[in-house]
């Protein structure tokens, strides 16, 4: 019987809960929505989360920021005004007015030398030139007779007793060292003059005096005359090569140039300033030397030639001249290595 229904499809067995898979559909659709629900504001809690702490982190990372800046601001505002105040001698008005403490902090830290304003305008180089003109004017003292000159100050402390070549020429009319200085101060383009008994008196424009690094090219040399020891090897003016007789200590004639010559360049090395023999050595060593001269406390010299040579036929060729020169403001009167020069007078 059992067995023919199934086979014939009969009527079926009713479930034994009515509605239970509805009621399951109904269940789920519920706790569905609530699960929908509530990560729904999970969702918006964690992304309020995310705010705050990402908001937190950029004000952490912002505070040192902020700080750095609170405390390096005013140190570049002081150095600012500190490179103002080095290039202008002052500080802004309004920096006065606000920060007088930091001005006169500023003021106090900052060297003496720096205080002072550049001298950068041709008034003020004007104004300093004449200051500095009248200074050494004030402590110029004339010395052996020689009248100062108000016009226009002689440099202090110095005597040209050495030879001027092609600085000075002969003028006529003064009898003595004071009145050739008179006569020199009375003029404006007159800057150095010398006098001697067998040359009278001699004026010209500026020149450097010894090792003066400064100025004309013209020079006067710093010691007075001497006899010196020295001889032609070529004199290419009047077609002489009288190299083999000069260079032998047999033949040679180192008193054939006694009258101090120029144009000889620098002082050579020890060894070849020790006699007047081992600068004639020095001097034909060099194939390009046609000239030298020596002297025991001066030394030896030697170049291609020399000229401008000092009489020596008068005795008074070896007596010292009598000169100045007047001081000019553009000048530093240093020498070749930059520092301050000044003439020995006690040599």
């Amino acid at each position: 019987m059992v067995r023919s229904l199934r086979a014939g499809g009969g009527k079926r067995r009713s479930p034994k809960y009515p509605g239970r898979k509805k009621h399951a559909q109904e269940v789920v659709d519920a706790a569905g929505g609530s699960a929908n629900s509530n990560s729904s504001a999970l969702y918006e809690d964690g992304s309020k989360n995310s705010q705050r702490m990402l908001k937190h982190r950029f004000i952490a990372l912002l505070q040192p920021v902020v700080a750095a800046i609170l405390l390096l601001g005013p140190m570049v505002g002081v150095f600012v005004l500190r490179a103002a105040h080095k290039r202008t001698g002052e500080l802004p008005e309004t920096f006065h007015k606000h920060n007088t403490t930091t001005a006169a902090m500023l003021r106090s830290t900052t060297p003496q030398t720096e205080r002072q304003p550049p001298i950068g305008q041709a008034a003020t180089d004007a104004a300093a030139a004449a200051r500095t003109t009248s200074a050494i004017a004030a402590t110029t003292t004339s010395m052996e007779g020689i009248p100062d000159c108000p016009t226009s100050p002689w440099k202090p402390n110095e005597n040209l007793v050495g030879a001027c070549p092609g600085v000075v020429k002969p003028v006529a009319g003064f009898s003595s060292a004071a009145e050739c200085a008179e006569g020199c101060c009375s003029r404006s383009e007159c800057i150095t003059w010398q006098y001697r008994r067998d040359t009278g008196c001699m004026m010209g424009e500026d020149t450097r005096l010894g090792m003066e690094g400064d100025g004309p090219i013209a020079y006067c040399h710093e010691k007075a005359p001497v006899p010196w020891q020295g001889q032609f090897l070529v004199r290419q003016s009047r077609g002489l090569d009288q190299r083999d007789k000069a260079c032998s200590t047999s033949t040679w004639n180192p008193n054939e140039q006694p009258g101090q010559c120029f144009g000889l360049g620098d002082l050579r090395p020890p060894h070849a300033s020790a006699s007047a023999e081992n600068c004639m050595q020095a001097c034909c060593a060099d194939e390009k030397c046609g000239a030298w001269q020596w002297e025991a406390n001066l030394g030896c010299f030697y170049g291609p030639t020399m000229f401008a040579c000092s009489k020596s036929d008068n005795p008074v060729v070896f007596e010292p001249f009598e000169g100045r020169r007047k001081i000019v403001a553009s000048r530093t009167y240093t020498g070749r290595d930059g520092k301050p020069w000044h003439q020995n007078l006690h040599l």
